[in-house]
């Protein structure tokens, strides 16, 4: 749905998948204080390695939508690496981007 919605969801569909999302990352460590198959210290690193999962594909996702959209939407670039600007099509500006 994502991509053949141009790169948007409504409303009922982000707040879903940040629930299902919150529920996987944290199902680690509640696992790891009710049984003895998992320590703490498992529960955390497994908890926080599917932050970084979830983080390195929104990373992914914004940058292939990005890439999309470079025809419609371009994007400047500062002399440095903050900050970045996007066109905006409906108030035909420039926004900011990071």
């Amino acid at each position: 749905m994502y991509f053949q919605n141009d790169f948007a969801l409504i409303t009922f569909w982000l707040w879903f998948d940040g629930i299902i999302a919150f529920i996987v990352m944290i199902a680690p460590l509640v696992a790891s204080f009710l049984t003895d198959i998992l320590t703490i210290y498992q529960g955390i690193s497994i908890s926080c390695g599917i932050l970084v999962v979830y983080l390195w594909f929104y990373s992914i996702a914004n940058f292939v939508r990005d890439f999309n959209q470079i025809q419609s939407r371009p994007i400047f670039f500062s002399n440095s690496l903050f900050p970045i600007y996007k066109y905006n099509e409906r108030t035909r500006d420039i926004d900011n981007h990071y």
